[in-house]
């Protein structure tokens, strides 16, 4: 969620072909490196964003970290 929120907040002009560049011109090597890593981990967030499926709401991220939520998932399992 970090790098969603870089992207969301970063203001950078063109990023996907900033993006579309750094993919075209890298080497088999730097995709297995920390630099790939960030690489592909920044284009999911790309996609995250853009993709209104994949849209995340506040309304889900407060299900989630809800203990109320927790506390049904126990009863239910018992």
């Amino acid at each position: 969620m970090l790098y969603v929120y870089i992207a969301a907040k970063s203001g950078m002009r063109n990023i996907f072909s900033h993006l579309h560049f750094c993919k075209e011109f890298s080497t088999p090597f730097i995709k297995t490196t920390r630099v790939g890593y960030c690489l592909t981990t920044m284009e999911v967030a790309l996609q995250l964003l853009t993709e209104e499926e994949n849209l995340i709401t506040m309304e889900d991220e407060v299900e989630v970290v809800d203990d109320k939520h927790f506390e049904k998932i126990r009863e239910q399992k018992r």
